[in-house]
């Protein structure tokens, strides 16, 4: 019954800890490669989790360029989309879409003050979604790094809780 009322308050973090252990048995295989090759553990699991960092950094980098490549052409492309907007509502419509130019003026004259609240809850509501983001983050960092650089050792941990037969299946 605890842990069915609490779920909802550490599922994140549990989720989180899964996404740690599947990347550090991803990262693995490169680690001991390079203790094979004279690295201290602690020393290659930082250099593999570096490059692997490095890596999506990188992906991140390049279709983050073109995603906001894709963005401002979008934007750009407004004006004329609303031009052409408006010159076909005000030709087949009795109803009279205001310039570009007056079209701030024209919104803030009829706004409605649940949308400014709206706005706001949207806005923290984003903030949060950021915070809890960069904390995940974090903590995937971090534990990652942890789980592969004391491999060994949790694996020694976990296996004095097995029996001798299940020690086998579980190495």
């Amino acid at each position: 019954v605890f842990i069915w009322k609490i779920w909802g308050s550490v599922r994140w973090i549990a989720c989180d800890l899964v996404v740690c252990l599947f990347l550090s048995l991803a990262m693995e295989p490169a680690v001991r490669w390079l203790i094979k090759h004279g690295w201290k553990r602690a020393m290659a699991a930082f250099c593999v989790w570096l490059c692997v960092l490095l890596l999506a950094g990188g992906f991140v980098w390049i279709f983050g360029k073109l995603f906001i490549t894709q963005v401002t052409d979008l934007l750009s492309s407004v004006p004329k989309f609303y031009q052409d907007l408006q010159r076909y509502v005000n030709s087949h419509t009795s109803l009279k879409l205001p310039q570009i130019k007056n079209l701030g003026s024209f919104v803030l004259q009829r706004a409605q003050t649940s949308w400014i609240g709206n706005f706001a809850s949207t806005a923290a509501s984003v903030v949060g979604m950021v915070s809890n983001f960069a904390i995940s983050f974090m903590i995937i960092l971090f534990v990652t790094y942890y789980i592969l650089a004391s491999g060994p050792k949790m694996q020694r941990s976990i296996c004095s809780c097995l029996k001798p037969s299940s020690q086998k299946n579980f190495l």
